[in-house]
């Protein structure tokens, strides 16, 4: 429930879309009731974490990194869109460049 309403309090300030960050513990079901009230609402979902992303039926992933290629099928195979956003730090090869295509949603 507290998923829906934290939704429901950024619509009330006329937003484009639902960004998540998954950093604080949010489970795959509350993803999914984030995702099901922001599309009742017909607002897109991005979200910065991958698995979650994948189960909790969002529609697109932020940065995409450590991203593997049986994740980018999944991303494919469902339609996810993956905004490939650079993100630098020590760990990222910044010399391996992707492109990954998704159909339209």
């Amino acid at each position: 429930m507290e998923a829906r309403n934290a939704v429901r309090a950024h619509i009330s300030y006329d937003v484009d879309l639902i960004k998540v960050s998954l950093g604080h513990n949010v489970t795959a079901t509350e993803l999914t009731a984030v995702v099901d009230e922001a599309h009742r609402r017909q607002l897109w979902v991005a979200v910065h974490a991958i698995e979650a992303v994948i189960d909790g039926g969002a529609d697109s992933i932020e940065h995409g990194n450590g991203m593997t290629n049986a994740q980018l099928k999944q991303f494919r195979d469902k339609g996810i869109f993956l905004d490939l956003t650079p993100t630098f730090y020590k760990a990222v090869d910044r010399t391996s460049r992707a492109i990954v295509m998704t159909s339209a949603i």
